[in-house]
């Protein structure tokens, strides 16, 4: 009789380890399900920071472009202004109003 208990409580172990395994496979499977959404989600965000430095990135050459342009300009204008005064031998700036 003793070998008709230890088959017996040999079964009830591998019946509960056998559901103790079917729920870890459940959980893996929603765990996985999980990983898989989140990755999606990851690299829709990736697209849209990159979409978004692309953008940042050509306001910021143009913003530069656009200051280069002005300093030329101001520099244009600033060497316009200067006149050598040949009897003093020295640099004079004239008060010019830009306003107009």
């Amino acid at each position: 009789m003793q070998q008709q208990d230890l088959v017996t409580t040999v079964k009830a172990e591998l019946l509960q380890a056998l559901g103790e395994i079917t729920a870890v496979k459940d959980v893996n499977l929603s765990l996985k399900e999980q990983v898989e959404a989140l990755q999606e989600q990851l690299r829709e965000k990736d697209g849209l920071v990159k979409k978004e430095t692309r953008k940042r990135r050509a306001r910021c050459k143009a913003y530069t472009n656009c200051l280069e342009t002005v300093k030329e300009e101001n520099e244009e204008e600033r060497d316009e202004d200067i006149v050598v005064c040949p009897e003093r031998s020295k640099i004079v700036t004239m008060d010019v109003d830009r306003r107009s």
